[in-house]
């Protein structure tokens, strides 16, 4: 008798221990799939906020360097003024026109006279119509306006020593010369003061305010300072 092949059959138990086997490779190349794309979100993520982060940054710095440049402009028009006043013969003959780039300062007998009209070339009005001129950009200049106070290269230009010219003395890289306005003010002397061989001694103030413009049109200081002379009348 011939012999009879006879083919194995798996019984249930093998088949259900098999097919999570057959199965787990195409699960695992969907998740490597989603894995993949939550890191490439992340690390887009990453360069967005880290380009944001630098282009901050960029703008600050760019701010600082332009107040730097508006704080160095506004002291070198301090510095002009003081010296200014420092070589000059005292007592400096100060107008409300700006004689000798010295205006008269508000007094009390100003503030409370009653017939003064408080107007912007008034003494005690002066200052602030100055300060609101130098808060306009050059661009809200109008045709031949310019900004009041005596000009950085003018009064430069006085100086002892002082190099020709006033291109000389003009400072680079600013959309507009600084810009310097000098107050003076007396102070009264009192009766009882004592008087010697030389006189009176009589104190006189000179308030020096300047304004330094940056590289761009938003970017000023402003600085003052006050120094003290005395005098024997």
């Amino acid at each position: 008798m011939g012999l009879v092949g006879v083919r194995a059959v798996p019984d249930r138990a093998s088949l259900v221990h098999r097919s999570p086997r057959q199965q787990a490779p195409r699960q695992q190349r969907g998740a490597v799939l989603i894995v993949g794309l939550v890191i490439l979100l992340v690390v887009t993520m990453i360069g967005i906020s880290g380009q944001q982060t630098t282009v901050l940054q960029e703008r600050l710095a760019g701010n600082m360097r332009q107040n730097t440049i508006a704080l160095q402009a506004a002291e070198a028009g301090l510095q002009v003024g003081l010296t200014y006043i420092e070589q000059q013969d005292f007592p400096i003959t100060a107008t409300a026109a700006g004689a000798n780039y010295v205006w008269t300062s508000c007094s009390v007998a100003d503030a409370e006279a009653p017939g003064n009209a408080a107007g912007a070339e008034h003494a005690c009005q002066r200052l602030e119509s100055v300060l609101g001129s130098w808060r306009k950009v050059p661009s809200q200049l109008e045709a031949g306006e310019a900004y009041k106070g005596v000009a950085y290269a003018d009064l430069a230009g006085v100086l002892d020593n002082a190099p020709g010219g006033n291109t000389a003395v003009a400072i680079p890289g600013v959309v507009a010369q600084p810009r310097i306005y000098i107050e003076a003010r007396k102070e009264p002397i009192s009766p009882d003061t004592q008087a010697n061989s030389f006189g009176r001694l009589v104190t006189y103030y000179y308030t020096v305010t300047s304004v330094g413009f940056g590289g761009n049109e938003q970017s000023r200081a402003v600085l003052q300072s006050t120094i003290v002379k005395q005098v024997h009348q």
